[in-house]
């Protein structure tokens, strides 16, 4: 009998070769969802949208959280649907779109969709380096421009590190995500007990001072959508693993239901830690680091985290590092599935399609690697060079801009499917989509126009801030147009004319199936695997003998 070596024992080094073993089940895919979308970030962002002296909304937050929650869930809904008249085709929106709406839309929600991932890693690095790692002593030495030079160079190599474990396939990937999540949520809930330490020393001091700072603050249209967008971004990201449909048990299943319990937990976990939040916070704060002393980069975090002293925070580092590299190594995954149905088409190069044998589009992530590391090279290192780096809120806009847009072609898509009589639709679900779509759309439509009108009324950095955020959305629309007509549209012409029965295969991979034959693809989906695995260990005993 043969014995295996040290290195080929090890479970996430050597890499599965049989599909349903590699596929991630439903609670694997509740697991790495919730790890994605939850974690203790989102606290960053109070001191603009809570703090009633620095232009937040107090107490309504709370129900700001639910309203986000139910918008979320009106576009995760739609999502559900969808996936259950589509077989395990990678690519998640832009199959919805692309099947529905026609290649152009389907194009430009599928590259949009894709921008998503780079600008995810840069809002990674500057949520978890900078304000992080410029609370250690070893870069109290260097001025504010090249501290933040040196960070987030830092932050770049450890992206590029971590993203590499995709190299060593699912089981590769599985043993990060796992490592890093548990890691997460242990430092997760030493800071949730510092907390509610704070709130039990605080008494109702921090809750009678929210109170009557709610009551006296002055709500305006502006700050409800400064406070909304902040909060729909911590909740975005269920929809991101749709696109590695060919790795997932059962997508038509698993998906919906996946979903459903990620949101679920989500709102739960949001408003239970901001309540714990607000009572931990006085306005005076233990040693005069509460909200009034706050900046525009202020995080509670540091102050629940000092409780615990020096443990506390680098307690709070470590937990903020395994939250972001956790995403990090997720997005690895995502890019290839949101790259090969691309690639596939035409859009670029075919050779990104091509799968491995755990349906993972190595060349893909490759490439997603590449290009996040130029992003981040000309969206953070020459803005630290020249002294003019973007900021969180920059990036969080302009990364909330988009996901609104991609959920608003979903829920049409969705809704226009359902009109076919391609879906199933209740009349609660009619409700709910058209409720969806429509807040949605106005949230875009205000968003865009606050811009505008900052751009107009405002000078300065806050200036600059608007127009880099504006501009870096409208420029990428303008970049998918014109790749399309001039990239594309010449191939698909060609193509039209030498192929037409290979563009006719291509077409129907986007046609939406019926539900009779989304339930018959299930029954059949075990009856191929098997074949894939005889077929696979048939090759694997010729290429050893």
């Amino acid at each position: 009998m043969e014995k295996k070596g040290f290195w080929t024992k090890m479970k996430f080094w050597s890499k599965t070769t049989k599909p349903e073993k590699s596929k991630i089940s439903l609670a694997e895919l509740v697991w790495i969802g919730f790890n994605y979308t939850c974690g203790i970030a989102f606290p960053m962002s109070f001191i603009s949208i809570y703090y009633w002296q620095t232009g937040g909304l107090g107490l309504h937050i709370l129900w700001i959280i639910l309203l986000g929650a139910l918008m979320a869930w009106g576009s995760a809904w739609a999502f559900a649907k969808c996936s259950k008249v589509y077989h395990d085709t990678n690519g998640g929106a832009y199959v919805y779109v692309r099947g529905v709406f026609g290649r152009f839309c389907g194009w430009l929600i599928g590259f949009i969709q894709y921008i998503t991932l780079p600008s995810t890693i840069i809002v990674t690095i500057i949520s978890m380096f900078r304000t992080n790692l410029d609370q250690l002593p070893i870069f109290a030495w260097a001025p504010k421009r090249w501290e933040n030079l040196i960070i987030d160079s830092i932050g770049i190599l450890i992206y590029a590190l971590v993203a590499s474990c995709m190299y060593f396939g699912m089981k590769g990937f599985r043993w990060f995500v796992n490592l890093s999540g548990i890691i997460k949520w242990g430092s997760t809930i030493f800071l949730i007990i510092c907390a509610i330490i704070l709130m039990a020393q605080n008494g109702h001091l921090a809750f009678n001072e929210a109170a009557q700072g709610t009551k006296n603050l002055s709500f305006t249209v502006d700050k409800f959508n400064n406070a909304f967008s902040s909060f729909f971004y911590f909740f975005v990201g269920f929809e991101t693993f749709i696109v590695v449909a060919k790795n997932v048990k059962n997508p038509q299943r698993n998906f919906g239901r996946g979903i459903l319990i990620i949101l679920a937990i989500a709102t739960i976990f949001y408003l239970v830690v901001t309540v714990f939040i607000i009572g931990a916070i006085t306005e005076a704060g233990i040693n005069h680091n509460g909200w009034s002393s706050g900046t525009s980069n202020y995080n509670p975090n540091n102050v629940v985290a000092g409780v615990a002293g020096t443990t506390g925070m680098v307690i709070l580092v470590i937990c903020t590092l395994s939250l972001k590299l956790n995403g990090a190594m997720q997005n690895s995954l995502y890019s290839g599935g949101m790259i090969e149905p691309l690639a596939k088409e035409g859009y670029i190069s075919e050779k990104l399609a091509v799968l491995d044998k755990e349906n993972i589009a190595m060349r893909a992530s490759t490439v997603n690697l590449i290009i996040t590391i130029i992003a981040c090279i000309i969206m953070l290192v020459i803005p630290d060079a020249i002294g003019s780096g973007f900021d969180f809120g920059t990036v969080l806009g302009f990364s909330t801009n988009i996901t609104i847009v991609i959920y608003i072609f979903v829920l049409a898509a969705c809704c226009v499917m359902g009109f076919r009589r391609q879906l199933k639709i209740k009349v609660w679900e009619w409700i709910l989509f058209s409720v969806t779509f429509i807040f949605l759309t106005i949230q875009f439509i205000i968003f865009n126009y606050q811009m505008i009108t900052t751009m107009i009324n405002e000078t300065g950095a806050t200036l600059a801030a608007t127009l880099i955020e504006f501009l870096m959305f409208w420029f990428f629309v303008a970049v998918a147009v014109a790749w399309y007509f001039i990239y594309y549209m010449p191939k698909l012409r060609d193509r039209l004319k030498n192929n037409p029965t290979f563009q006719a295969q291509l077409d129907a991979e986007f046609l939406p199936m019926t539900e009779q034959e989304a339930a018959q693809h299930l029954l059949n989906e075990s009856a191929t695997e098997l074949k894939q695995i005889a077929i696979i260990e048939e090759e694997t005993k010729s290429v050893t003998t």
